[in-house]
Order: C-alpha cells, then structure tokens, then sequence
C-alpha cells in the first residue's frame, strides 16, 4: 500500500509543481519587468546549493557549483 501512496504523490508533484511553477512565473511576468524576473529565475540554481548543504547535508561537488554558475 505505501508504494502506491508514494507513487501518487510523485505523479500529484510532477504535474502540480511544474503547472503551479509556471503559472506564477508567468503571473510575475505580467506584473513585473521581464528583465528582473529573468534575474530572479535564473538565480535560483545559485540559492539552491547553500540551502541544500545546510539543511540537507548534502556534498556538493565543484561541478555541481561551477555548472550552477555558468547559466
């Protein structure tokens, strides 16, 4: 039974998450400047990294940071 739970809540995530990320990105667009929210989008790989070693412990790699930079 777990399985079936944890494969439907991969698929809800998978279909809600990108729809629910685009809809407000494109909501932000409409009300903001196009430049500011393309900054704000792109930095987001950059965030991510500090808050996944802190709060996750997990080990980034230098590939990892360095591909984050070259966006």
């Amino acid at each position: 039974m777990g399985c079936h739970k944890a494969v439907f809540n991969f698929i809800r995530c998978a279909i809600f998450g990108p729809f629910i990320g685009v809809t407000f990105s494109l909501i932000v667009v409409q009300h903001t400047a196009t430049d500011i929210v393309s900054s704000i989008s792109s930095i987001s790989p950059v965030i991510i990294i500090p808050a996944s070693i802190a709060i996750f412990k997990e080990k980034v790699l230098r590939k990892e940071i360095l591909g984050s930079l070259s966006e």
